[in-house]
Parts: C-alpha cells; sequence; structure tokens
C-alpha cells in the first residue's frame, strides 16, 4: 500500500510538500485532508479516492474538535522521501 502511494507521490514531492508547508498555520507538520487534497491536485498529481482513503487512513487524525487532519510531516519521513532541506522550511515558516 505504502509503495503504490511513494510511486505516486514522489516525482512531485518536494513540490507537494513546499504547498503543504505553506498551508500549515500551526507549523506542526499537520494539515486539514481538504488541504492536503488541493496541494496534490496543484502539484499536478493524479490521486483516486481509494489512494486518499490510504493517506488518512496510514497518517489521518482526527481531533476531538475540529476537522480531519494528515500529518504530511510523517508521510514524507515514513515514505523514505523526507529531504533535510524540508527542515529549514519547517524552521522558516514558523518564525514568520
Amino acid at each position: 500500500m505504502k509503495e503504490v502511494l511513494k510511486s505516486k507521490l514522489q516525482y512531485e514531492w518536494k513540490k507537494i510538500y513546499r504547498i503543504l508547508n505553506i498551508n500549515d498555520s500551526h507549523a506542526c507538520g499537520m494539515v486539514t485532508v481538504n488541504k492536503f487534497e488541493q496541494a496534490v491536485l496543484q502539484a499536478g498529481v493524479y490521486f483516486s479516492k481509494e489512494d486518499m482513503q490510504k493517506v488518512n487512513k496510514l497518517y489521518g487524525h482526527t481531533p476531538a474538535e475540529g476537522e480531519a487532519m494528515i500529518n504530511y510531516q510523517r508521510l514524507s519521513v515514513d515514505l523514505g522521501m523526507h529531504l533535510h532541506s524540508f527542515e529549514y522550511l519547517h524552521s522558516h515558516h514558523s518564525r514568520q
């Protein structure tokens, strides 16, 4: 399951990660499901509803109050697509 997700995301992951990082208002490594879907679409990656369900099952979190979230930070590391340069994006974004 993870290999399928990785194969679909890895080519444009750097672009997707940047979009997600910009939309991560709390700099916590998580965005809403809707923002995740929009980032993937904006990067030009075809992602089916089944793919999104897999991401949600593996990396989703629904707090007691609020919208369902995707932990894109954990997804990035878990699928082996995380680069050390991404840490700079996180720290830079949180200082703004």
